[in-house]
């Protein structure tokens, strides 16, 4: 069996209160792009489970896809093993979901070669133990994403918002516990009607808003500034902090917005940094300028 994994951008991230569990609410759309990672999965007749990369050097136990056969391993009767291996595409620690990508779409391959029928309820529980973007990967489309980023509602894209897309991904590497770890206390207090009553997104009708959260007294997080023309804003909170230490960054974004991307962002807490664009010949001049800073990709936002 042969498998894509397809990478993630975020389109807008809004870091909210940090929970009990240690983890913190947000705010975000997941969209995926056409940047894949191949999975090849073979069976095997005992029970071990064998994976080889190519592309990237992880130890086995700390590697998304054997952690996510060994435990799914555990609901097949007969023991089954499996050979996988892994070509790694996607950048990682980019904010890109490549490992989260990676796992989920490990988990959907064997739940059918080996036969274990579980249901989507399932294998989203068991998505969410692995990380908390895991279980966005399992489902189609286009999904905005609440709670640590595991409460889901597929959402559609206006019809005029850019699909092609330019993503830099420059040498140096975030760690998101690092980036989470900076987000002050004061930038996360919230107005209670919007903790208390989350809002949804829809696509607003005869308004400048395309994208927008139904309580107007919550901040907007994917807005049109110009309806006529689809010109849009991102906020993602995680840039003001990431930028600071990493200004090369924001030099990128920049570089985007001032060469015609209709917007630009970090994606996750970084360090990838995308320009969307309504047409890929524009995009792809791009790309020429920014050799040098980093991993290029054109790619196209899909579903």
């Amino acid at each position: 069996m042969k498998v894509k994994a397809f990478a993630k951008i975020n389109l807008g991230l809004k870091v909210l209160d940090k929970r009990a569990d240690g983890y913190h609410d947000i705010e975000t759309i997941f969209a995926r792009v056409g940047l894949v990672d191949i999975l090849e999965l073979t069976l095997r007749k005992d029970n071990k489970i064998i994976v080889t990369t190519e592309g990237v050097n992880i130890p086995t136990r700390q590697n998304l896809v054997w952690r996510s056969a060994w435990l799914l391993q555990k609901f097949s009767p007969r023991q089954l093993g499996v050979n996988i291996f892994l070509q790694k595409n996607i950048p990682i620690q980019a904010g890109l979901g490549g490992g989260s990508s990676d796992a989920a779409m490990t988990l959907k391959a064997l739940n059918k070669l080996w036969g274990l029928k579980l249901s989507i309820t399932k294998l989203e529980k068991l998505a969410l133990s692995l990380g908390s973007d895991v279980p966005f990967f399992l489902l189609p489309g286009t999904q905005r994403g609440q709670g640590r980023g595991e409460i889901l509602e597929r959402i559609e894209l206006p019809k005029r918002f850019p699909r092609e897309a330019i993503i830099v991904v420059p040498k140096v590497r975030v760690e998101t516990s690092w980036a989470y770890s900076r987000i002050k206390d004061k930038r996360l207090r919230i107005k209670r009607e919007c903790k208390t009553h989350p809002s949804t997104l829809r696509q607003a009708q005869g308004s400048g808003s395309s994208l927008r959260f139904e309580n107007s007294k919550c901040k907007k997080l994917l807005s049109s500034k110009k309806s006529r023309t689809g010109n849009y804003d991102l906020v993602n909170d995680f840039e003001k902090i990431v930028f600071k230490k990493f200004p090369e960054l924001g030099k990128i974004k920049n570089i985007l917005k001032k060469s015609g991307a209709t917007m630009a962002s970090l994606s996750g807490s970084g360090s990838a940094v995308y320009g969307l664009f309504k047409k890929r010949g524009n995009s792809k001049v791009l790309a020429n300028r920014l050799k040098g800073m980093g991993d290029i990709f054109v790619v196209k936002i899909r579903g």
